[in-house]
């Protein structure tokens, strides 16, 4: 692959008009892995297959964790919520921020 050239890997229909896109790309000799919606072609309204801005590229080195996160999701255990540490975490604020000056 050589540089500014994209390799899709898969794709995933969004909806009738969108899919999603999973592609490796290169760029100044680093490798990364592009998931972007592109919006399909439509020949009758002579329209071309086009890539949005809705995506996100990341350096491979971040695969590994990236698929951690992904697993974590679907085992349902990122939707349980760490208890905040401090009165800011909790939305609490300090006892000087609490108090009004009038």
């Amino acid at each position: 692959m050589s540089e500014n050239e994209t390799m899709t890997i898969a794709k995933l229909d969004k909806n009738t008009a969108e899919e999603i896109r999973f592609s490796f790309a290169e760029w100044h000799d680093k490798k990364y892995l592009d998931i972007r919606v592109w919006v399909k072609a439509d020949p009758e309204e002579g329209k071309d297959e086009q890539p949005t801005k809705k995506g996100i590229r990341f350096n491979l080195e971040l695969l590994d964790e990236f698929i951690k996160i992904l697993q974590k999701i679907n085992a349902g255990e990122a939707f349980e919520r760490e208890e905040p540490e401090t009165a800011e975490e909790q939305g609490q604020g300090t006892e000087e921020e609490d108090e009004v000056p009038f």
